[in-house]
């Protein structure tokens, strides 16, 4: 996609907008501190909206594209284990 800086900058905003809402609305605190301690953040002290924060521009930094993808990749196979009614019960995250 080719766009001037203006409108680049325009729907980076948009995604970073939209991301900050997903984890705002779908995640509690707990879930959002899984994902910090997934990437090697620090949680200390932080309230939601400062995790929030740090998740999405760590996310956003395109030198953490293979990690970001990693973790999303895990998160889905852990969707589908919790689905699952025999594979459920070996999984232990709490």
């Amino acid at each position: 996609i080719s766009c001037d800086y203006d409108m680049c900058d325009l729907i980076g905003f948009d995604d970073y907008i939209a991301s900050e809402l997903d984890y705002r609305t779908n995640y509690i605190k707990k879930d959002l501190e899984r994902i910090v301690d997934y990437y090697g953040l620090s949680k200390r002290k932080k309230k939601k909206d400062d995790l929030i924060e740090d998740i999405v521009l760590f996310e956003k930094d395109t030198a953490n594209t293979e990690k970001v993808y990693q973790r999303r990749k895990m998160w889905k196979y852990i969707e589908e284990i919790k689905k699952d009614k025999y594979l459920r019960q070996f999984l232990i995250l709490d």
